[in-house]
């Protein structure tokens, strides 16, 4: 839309839409429908394709790219887009590889090739292209019966039911849809993501955190008890009421100020 406003491109709005996740969207734009999408979605709509425009999708994807199809009328069209690899996208794979998590692996609705450049660039373990949603969530299940608890980290539609099969799926709140979100059991607030790797330094270092806590409280509540029990057989004399509260609530504060340490735990520039 940027890019159109830029080149000095009018246009008007559609007033229908019907979106066919992984395969594209089919509208009606002044009283004529519009198709764009993927070989696949001509194939569904029984819209038979130009050898021409089948052969340009084929060699903008050796390329890299992402082509889609767009029919209007008796007219064709192809539209391709490149992928932009973020800045600190490697950075952060390598970031939460640190952190123990392996393999990360790429799922993509775009091409093969386009999905393995992308992959090389960024520094993941694996990728698989050409995905619908539903193979999305079919790749999620075969890679936590391989490896384990798998985290899946997205943003649009087409994520929103992978998100929802991982065992903890994380939707990046600043560009992401509001399926992604829903279906997510995280949401980072921004689209940064050198948030992933501190959300996950964090979250283990709560895990820490409350293992502690959980010890503290137990182990003075079963000191009191035990205390109790055994009287003036103890070298203190029995258990007084002001030391048992002072006790009890004593290791309440602890847990409280042990808790606040996560306060302190910062993001790595």
């Amino acid at each position: 839309m940027r890019a159109a406003e830029a080149r000095g491109v009018t246009f008007d709005p559609a007033s229908a839409l019907t979106n066919h996740l992984g395969k594209g969207l089919v509208a009606t734009v002044d009283g004529a429908t519009v198709e764009i999408g993927t070989p696949d979605l001509f194939a569904s709509l029984a819209l038979p394709v130009p050898a021409a425009g089948l052969a340009e999708i084929e060699r903008l994807r050796r390329e890299a790219k992402t082509a889609m199809l767009v029919h209007h009328g008796v007219q064709w069209g192809v539209i391709a887009a490149a992928d932009q690899l973020r800045p600190v996208a490697a950075e952060v794979v390598a970031a939460v590889k640190r952190t123990g998590v392996r393999p990360v692996v790429l799922l993509s609705g775009d091409s093969a090739h386009t999905v393995e450049a992308i992959a090389a660039r960024a520094g993941v373990d694996e990728s698989r292209g050409d995905l619908l949603p539903e193979e999305k969530v079919t790749a999620i299940a075969d890679l936590e019966a391989k490896y384990g608890a798998v985290a899946m980290v997205g943003d649009g539609v087409n994520d929103a039911p992978a998100l929802a099969r991982s065992t903890v799926g994380i939707a990046m709140g600043g560009i992401g849809s509001d399926a992604a979100m829903e279906s997510a059991d995280v949401v980072l607030m921004s689209d940064d993501l050198t948030a992933l790797p501190f959300a996950l330094r964090l979250t283990r270092r709560a895990h820490t955190v409350v293992i502690q806590n959980v010890t503290i409280a137990v182990g003075v509540m079963a000191l009191l008890v035990t205390w109790v029990f055994l009287g003036q057989h103890t070298p203190f004399g029995a258990l007084r009421l002001p030391v048992a509260v002072s006790g009890h609530e004593g290791s309440t504060v602890i847990v409280i100020l042990n808790g606040l340490r996560l306060l302190a735990e910062r993001r790595q520039k």
